[in-house]
C-alpha cells in the first residue's frame, strides 16, 4: 500500500510538472507570435498564436478566465489569418472560440464569432459552412435575448421583442435557410383559414342569387370545404379566381392577405439570398 501511494505522488508530482511545462510552452507560443509579427511573419505569428490557443484548450482547465483565454487566443490568430487573406483558417478559428465561448455559456460572445466566421466563409467562397455558421449565429442570438429576458427584471421588453422577432424568423425560415419550412408554413395558413372559413359558413357569391353559376348553399360538406380552400387560397395568393365573398367577417381576409404578402416576401428574400451568396 505505501509503494502504491507513493507512485501516486511520483505520478501526481508528474502531472503537475507537465501542466506547468504546457502553460510554459503557451506562454512562449504566444510570445513567438508577437515576435514573428514584429518580423513581418504574419502567417507564422497566426501558426504560432493558433498553437498556444490549442494547447490552452488541452489543458481543460476548470477556471472560467483560462478557459476563455484560449478563445481570445484563438479570436487573434483569427485576426491574423484574415488580415493575410487565409479566410478559411480565420473562419476555422474563430469558429473555434464560438464553440469555446458556448461551454461556458457565454452566448453573446459565441453568436459574435460565428458572424465573423460567416463572413470569414463567405469571403472564402465556402457557402455551404457560410450558411451553417449564419444559422448558428442567429440561434445563438436567439437564446442570448431569452436568456436576457429571463434574467432581466426592468428592461425586460426589448428582450422580449428581439427574442420573438427571432423565435418567429426561425419557425418561419429557419432564419432565412428553409425554403421548404416557408412553404409549410404557407400550407398551414391556407388551410387554417380555410377551415376557419368552413366554420363560419359565410363565403358567399356577393349577390347571394341561387340562380348564379358559382352559387354553392353553405353546408358542412367537402364541396364546400373545397369551395372555401379555393376562396383561401386565392386570398392568399394575392391573385382572385373566385367570385366569392366573406361577407361578416372581412377582417379575416385582411389578415389572410396580409400574411399572404409576407410570405411571398420572405420567398423572394430566401432565393435572393441564396442566390447573391453564389
Amino acid at each position: 500500500m505505501e509503494e502504491l501511494k507513493s507512485r501516486y505522488k511520483e505520478l501526481n508530482q508528474k502531472s503537475d510538472n507537465l501542466k506547468q511545462a504546457s502553460i510554459s510552452l503557451i506562454s512562449e507560443f504566444y510570445n513567438l507570435s508577437s515576435s514573428f509579427e514584429e518580423a513581418g511573419n504574419l502567417y507564422l505569428s497566426a501558426e504560432s498564436l493558433k498553437r498556444a490557443a490549442l494547447m490552452q484548450k488541452e489543458l481543460r482547465a476548470v477556471d472560467e478566465v483560462e478557459i476563455r483565454t484560449a478563445a481570445v487566443y484563438f479570436e487573434e490568430a483569427s485576426m491574423k489569418y484574415y488580415s493575410i487573406n487565409y479566410y478559411g483558417d480565420a473562419a476555422k478559428c474563430v469558429q473555434e472560440a464560438a464553440t469555446i465561448y458556448l461551454e461556458i455559456k457565454d452566448y453573446k460572445q459565441a453568436y459574435k464569432c460565428y458572424g465573423l466566421a460567416k463572413n470569414y466563409y463567405g469571403d472564402s467562397g465556402d457557402y455551404d459552412n457560410c450558411g451553417r455558421a449564419y444559422f448558428n449565429e442567429m440561434d445563438y442570438k436567439r437564446i442570448y435575448y431569452l436568456n436576457l429576458l429571463r434574467s432581466s427584471k426592468k428592461n425586460w421588453f426589448p428582450s422580449l421583442v428581439k427574442y420573438l422577432k427571432y423565435e418567429i424568423f426561425k419557425v418561419t425560415t429557419n432564419y432565412g435557410e428553409s425554403i421548404f419550412r416557408l412553404i409549410v408554413n404557407s400550407t398551414f395558413i391556407i388551410l387554417f383559414f380555410s377551415l376557419i372559413y368552413f366554420l363560419l359558413q359565410d363565403v358567399k357569391i356577393p349577390d347571394n342569387n341561387s340562380e348564379n353559376n358559382f352559387y354553392e348553399t353553405p353546408s358542412y360538406s367537402l364541396e364546400y370545404f373545397i369551395l372555401c380552400l379555393k376562396f383561401s387560397l386565392s386570398l392568399f395568393s394575392g391573385y382572385s379566381t373566385t367570385p366569392y365573398l366573406l361577407n361578416k367577417y372581412n377582417f379575416l381576409t385582411s389578415i389572410e392577405v396580409l400574411l399572404g404578402n409576407l410570405m411571398l416576401a420572405l420567398f423572394i428574400a430566401i432565393v435572393l439570398r441564396k442566390v447573391s451568396r453564389r
